[in-house]
């Protein structure tokens, strides 16, 4: 199954010399509707996991069981792992899919 790689997200602030994006979805009127700021804001991500080679990257989204997509995709780990009331590993133990470290960049024009 292929995993999409296009997404939508706000640039946020530079962080150890990178661009850092919030707000990120598949669908950019999702990103625009999550705050009335994001409005015409929103830029054309390309989002897939990273690689051994890739520079290391603080990304991390979840990728449910059978999905074709990240889903609560975050710039830091912590904000990553604050949406598992549970923790990460009890929903991998479950089966329900896998936390993802991620390579984010701006969709290429």
């Amino acid at each position: 199954m292929s995993i999409r790689e296009e997404y939508w997200g706000v640039p946020y602030q530079i962080i150890d010399g990178r661009q850092t994006y919030f707000d990120i979805y598949e669908e950019k009127w999702q990103t625009e509707l999550k705050v009335n700021d994001n409005v015409g804001n929103a830029l054309r991500l390309k989002i897939r996991e990273r690689l051994p080679d890739d520079p290391p990257s603080q990304y991390w989204g979840w990728l449910e069981t059978d999905s074709d997509y990240y889903e609560m995709i975050q710039p830091v780990r912590l904000f990553f792992d604050m949406c598992f009331t549970y923790g990460v590993k009890a929903e991998e133990d479950k089966g329900r899919g896998r936390a993802v470290n991620l390579h984010v960049e701006l969709w290429p024009e």
